[in-house]
């Protein structure tokens, strides 16, 4: 590998959120020869393209490289990056978020094979800026402070590809399936998960900073029929996962994938 880390950011239209992602990137206290940034430009490309390219030729200190595809979706835009990374270690950030300045020195600190490293998570309203209840950030409060925490115990830092780090040879050939456009981060960390021992934690202070932004995918209202379709699609997913090698993945974690999954029917937004 060329890199320790490759940090992949799939997107889409952008705008001066992924400029500030960057920032945050270039930013770091960690040597810019350590990690590679991946940006992939899926969708439209004039105008978007080249003012990547200006930001990459300012900061040519660093290697940023741009992938670009006419295919929609953060899947398959994330999955391009994966195929293209050197690095050892896989870091996901979306284009609207951004990491304090010690993100990747405290997660390469502690990267280790077969080991995830979480960080720490804030939300911010884009509107107030104000912070915001995060389900990642109070599963960070509550975190097993043991290291050998089941990976049933950390749950909840299994449902997203953001604010981690992950093992290149734990990803292996486990790709994103494109065909859920919400719910994808929690399959894909389910199916890598039999090829990971331990789950631990950076201090507090390492923060990946989630930009809570009105009316997004994550937060838009679903029609009950197309939700039912998906989540049912998901659950069958994951039983195929299982099946396949039942006693390499942790039972408990399985059914938590399930109940969380059929307990989205019930919310107003997913």
């Amino acid at each position: 590998m060329k890199y320790l880390v490759s940090v992949i950011i799939p997107t889409y239209k952008p705008g001066e959120y992924l400029m500030n992602c960057l920032d945050s990137l270039c930013g770091q206290d960690a040597e810019a020869s350590v990690y590679e940034i991946i940006v992939v430009l899926n969708g439209p490309l004039d105008g978007y393209r080249e003012r990547i390219d200006v930001y990459r030729h300012e900061h040519e200190h660093h290697h940023i490289d741009l992938l670009t595809t006419d295919i929609k979706g953060v899947s398959n835009a994330r999955n391009l990056g994966i195929d293209h990374a050197q690095g050892e270690y896989i870091i996901f950030i979306d284009d609207d978020d951004w990491v304090s300045p010690d993100y990747l020195s405290q997660l390469t600190q502690r990267a280790a094979d077969s080991r995830i490293v979480c960080s720490n998570v804030r939300q911010i309203d884009e509107t107030t800026g104000e912070e915001m209840d995060n389900y990642i950030a109070e599963a960070y409060r509550r975190h097993p402070k043991e290291d050998d925490a089941s990976l049933f115990e950390c749950r909840s830092f299994l449902s997203s590809a953001c604010c981690k780090i992950i093992p290149r040879n734990a990803i292996g050939t486990t790709r994103f399936d494109p065909h859920f456009a919400l719910g994808e981060d929690s399959l894909f960390m389910f199916t890598i998960s039999n090829r990971i021992s331990q789950i631990v934690f950076t201090p507090a202070t390492c923060l990946y900073f989630v930009r809570a932004r009105h009316g997004s995918a994550s937060r838009s209202s679903i029609g009950f029929a197309t939700k039912l379709s998906n989540l049912t699609q998901l659950c069958a997913s994951y039983t195929r996962v299982w099946l396949t090698h039942p006693l390499d993945y942790s039972f408990p974690l399985y059914l938590s994938r399930i109940v969380a999954t059929l307990l989205k029917l019930f919310r107003r937004s997913y």
